[in-house]
């Protein structure tokens, strides 16, 4: 999947497209990740928010 948007002008001093594509990777790596920014940053009281991201 692709997501193409062009932020308008009231966005930005300039017209930019930002273009997105979606890759089917596993969702390991994701999930090993987000432990790492949530250790980093002493956030892991916050980690049942995100359990729900990471089943």
């Amino acid at each position: 999947m692709t997501l193409v948007q062009l932020v308008g002008w009231e966005h930005s001093m300039k017209n930019e497209l930002i273009i997105a594509q979606f890759k089917n990777l596993p969702r390991k790596a994701a999930t090993e990740r987000l432990q790492q920014v949530l250790d980093t940053f002493g956030l892991q009281g916050m980690q049942e928010r995100f359990s729900s991201l990471t089943a």
